[in-house]
Order: structure tokens, then sequence, then C-alpha cells
């Protein structure tokens, strides 16, 4: 099964945005900002427009499919449906305490500011806040999962085409497993 990740969904919407927004740009123009300053205004804006909320969202299922296993091994039963939901909401208020404005628009400050110049954060920032990228940013889960089960149908439709080239170039590599080199 593919494993989304956070860096993969913001690779995702940064790579989408960055497309449309810079496409093909020639030499770039200055601008009166460091990319950090930048990049901090670009954090704001993802709190703003629930890029936070989304990731809480998404941490708190991680969190969940972490801890409902061991749970019902522990209280050898499964779950009702409140109980479940009594946890999910808990484990996402308790995410929210680490999970923090201020800690979330300091990760994208350095990630951003390390990764664009000012001029393309600033452009980021104008493609966000246009009801075209406010859109993207809340289409960007759905994005992201119909990609991801795109992919997931493509490779099921070859999945024993696929097993098979892995047991070969295993069996290839490693003597023990039969083929040998």
């Amino acid at each position: 099964m593919i494993q989304r990740t956070e860096a993969t969904r913001i690779t995702i919407v940064v790579a989408l945005g960055a497309l449309l927004v810079v496409g093909c740009a020639a030499q770039e123009a200055n601008s009166s900002q460091t990319p950090e300053e930048a990049a901090r205004a670009l954090a704001e804006l993802s709190v703003e427009l629930g890029s936070l909320e989304q990731a809480l969202d998404r941490a708190t299922t991680s969190a969940w499919e972490a801890t409902e296993p061991p749970l019902t091994l522990q209280l050898g039963r499964e779950l009702n449906d409140d109980e479940s939901e009594w946890v999910s909401a808990m484990l996402r208020a308790t995410l929210a305490e680490y999970m923090t404005g201020d800690i979330w628009q300091d990760a994208v400050t350095r990630v951003y500011g390390q990764h664009f110049s000012a001029v393309e954060i600033e452009q980021l920032i104008e493609f966000y806040g246009s009801p075209l990228g406010r859109k993207m940013l809340s289409h960007g889960d759905e994005l992201a999962q119909q990609i991801d089960d795109d992919m997931r149908e493509r490779l099921d439709a070859k999945i024993e085409e696929f097993i098979g080239q892995v047991d070969t170039k295993l069996a290839e590599k490693f003597e023990e497993l039969g083929g040998g080199s």
C-alpha cells in the first residue's frame, strides 16, 4: 500500500503551485524581503487557509491507526462508536497541544525559506491568496488521495508482473533465494 506523508502532500501542493505561478519565468525580480520574511508571510497564510487544521486531521488519523490495534489488544475487546469517537477527539486535542500555529509557522518558514527565494515565495503567496490557489488548497487532500488511488489501481492491475520482476531480481542478487549471480 502506498503511504502518503505530510512531505509528499506539501511537495505536491508546492510543485503544482510553483508550476502554475512561476511557469517558465525568466529572470526573477528583486524583493525587499529575505526568503525567511517572505516564508513567514506564507506560513501565516497557510494557517489562515487551513493547512494546519488539515495536518492535524491527517496526524489524528495516523495516531488513531497506530493507537487502535494495541488499545484493542489491551482492552481485550473492540471499542464501541462512542469510545472510538472519544479516543479520536482526545488524540486530536493532544496533538493540537504539540502542533500549534506557532510551531507550524516556524516549520513552514524554515522549509520554504531554505528552498525558495523571496520572489518565489511572494509568487506563491499571490497564488495561494487567489481564488484558484484557495480552491487548489481546499482540494489538496482530495487531489492527493485521487492521485494515490489512481496510482494504486495502476499498480494493482500489474501487481503479478511487478511481484515477478521483484522476485527475479532478488533471486539474481541473493544466491540463497535460488537464482545466484
